[in-house]
């Protein structure tokens, strides 16, 4: 599928848009209070999503029958497979 827009240059290893780019330099250009409030905003916004996705996965799994027990005890094992085995 085609991007709706040219992308210009690497940035740490990603091709960027001249959309993308045009905000990041408008970021640039920011006082340092509007840019506080900008990433106060975008933290608000990713806390959001992640409390969003987490309810999601929540709801996924008690579908299915997993517990917080049981996530507990595969993580334990993950972490301290020699405990596990006591």
């Amino acid at each position: 599928m085609a991007l709706p827009f040219k992308r210009v240059r690497c940035s740490g290893g990603f091709m960027i848009s001249q959309q993308v780019e045009a905000i990041l330099q408008q970021i640039e250009r920011l006082n340092e209070a509007d840019r506080t409030a900008l990433e106060q905003r975008l933290q608000e916004i990713a806390e959001i999503q992640w409390q969003r996705e987490a309810e999601d996965a929540r709801a996924s799994a008690r579908e299915r029958g997993v517990d917080q027990q049981m996530i507990d005890d595969a993580v334990e094992h993950l972490r301290y497979p020699s405990l596990s085995d006591c």
